[in-house]
């Protein structure tokens, strides 16, 4: 699915029309436009994904004061919505946006964002409308639980009815659990790097 088609399934659960594009007009489009990438990013927190999983070399930041007992500093990189944890399981701290640690040449698993703002109307300044990052492919689960979550997000908004919002939210747990359920299965029983909810020390 798209950005656009996401949206639209959570629409679809809310029994509002549809929009061509998220340019739309109107209170809706403003709506999807101002919370989808918000809820995606909700969602890929909740869990380990194994499609938003990312590893990457960290940079070293030389500038930065270092006021820690850990040896070395790190940029995080731009993508990163949640540090997992260090290749070789190495201690570590994150403060403003800096790693801190003793490990030289760390390997960050983190997870990534799997949507962003985009700028669609060529301006060159404000981003628009939200779309998937590319070289992401969110599985179909993943994608129900997003449109779910952002039905729930929009329904008092939208319907103003609260009955609506809980049966909606019920439904979103219900997706996300499903979601996880079938992430689990993609992780091999011996695996290098476990899941790790941990941020370090």
């Amino acid at each position: 699915m798209t950005a656009l088609e996401i949206a639209n399934l959570a629409l679809l659960k809310l029994k509002a029309s549809s929009l061509s594009s998220f340019n739309d007009s109107g209170y809706v489009a403003t709506l999807v436009r101002t919370y989808l990438v918000f809820i995606s990013d909700e969602v890929s927190l909740e869990y380990d994904w194994q499609f938003a999983k990312k590893r990457t070399e960290l940079s070293e930041n030389t500038t930065a004061t270092n006021n820690t007992d850990y040896d070395h500093i790190y940029d995080l990189p731009s993508d990163c919505l949640l540090p997992r944890k260090l290749k070789g399981d190495a201690e570590y701290m994150v403060e403003y946006g800096l790693l801190y640690t003793n490990a030289d040449s760390p390997v960050l698993i983190y997870t990534t964002n799997v949507m962003e703002m985009v700028d669609d109307d060529g301006d060159g300044t404000t981003p628009d409308v939200p779309q998937i990052v590319s070289g992401i492919d969110i599985p179909p689960l993943v994608e129900d639980a997003i449109a779910s979550a952002l039905a729930s997000e929009l329904a008092p908004k939208i319907t103003e009815s609260a009955q609506l919002q809980q049966q909606l939210a019920q439904a979103a747990a219900g997706s996300m659990h499903r979601a996880k359920q079938h992430d689990a299965k993609l992780v091999p029983e011996t695996i290098e790097d476990p899941v790790d909810w941990g941020s370090g020390v």
